[in-house]
């Protein structure tokens, strides 16, 4: 399991996407508007293969990209 958390500072459209080192979408979460505060999003990757992936969360018209290990 991967867990994200993140805080907004006023209500946004919120993505976050996974993706694997050759750069396929393995996953996505999108649930459209989020309001204002701390919020929460697993990822169940008991079925990934061991490896390197990206993510890419983007709210408020900001995107952020940053990289996680699964392994088992």
């Amino acid at each position: 399991m991967v867990h994200f958390s993140f805080e907004l500072s006023q209500p946004a459209e919120f993505q976050l996407t996974i993706y694997d080192l050759l750069g396929r979408e393995v996953y996505r979460f999108d649930e459209g508007r989020k309001e204002r505060g701390s919020h929460e999003v697993d990822w169940n990757s008991g079925n990934a293969p061991i490896g390197v992936y990206r993510y890419l969360l983007c709210f408020g018209g900001d995107c952020f990209s940053s990289g996680f290990v699964v392994g088992k």
